[in-house]
């Protein structure tokens, strides 16, 4: 995924899925090349497929994220 909006925060390169930052095609190229080989390695791709289910992107947890937010900076 092109590294915008929302996928800054939810995608982790090379730990939930596969970022890239510029929009060319020899980025896009690099990071499906990425992601190829992580396929190709079945243990690896596997703790990936796991560390991307055990992510809470739940309403909730952005609820508690916001109320933090807004609490730290009521404090300042």
């Amino acid at each position: 995924m092109r590294t915008t909006g929302g996928l800054v925060d939810t995608v982790e390169h090379g730990v939930t899925g596969f970022r890239f930052d510029h929009y060319r095609p020899d980025s896009m190229q690099w990071a499906v090349g990425e992601a190829l080989g992580v396929y190709r390695d079945s243990e690896r791709w596997a703790k990936m497929q796991q560390a991307g289910m055990a992510r809470d992107f739940s309403w909730d947890a952005s609820a508690r994220k916001y109320e933090q937010l807004y609490r730290s900076l009521t404090k300042a």
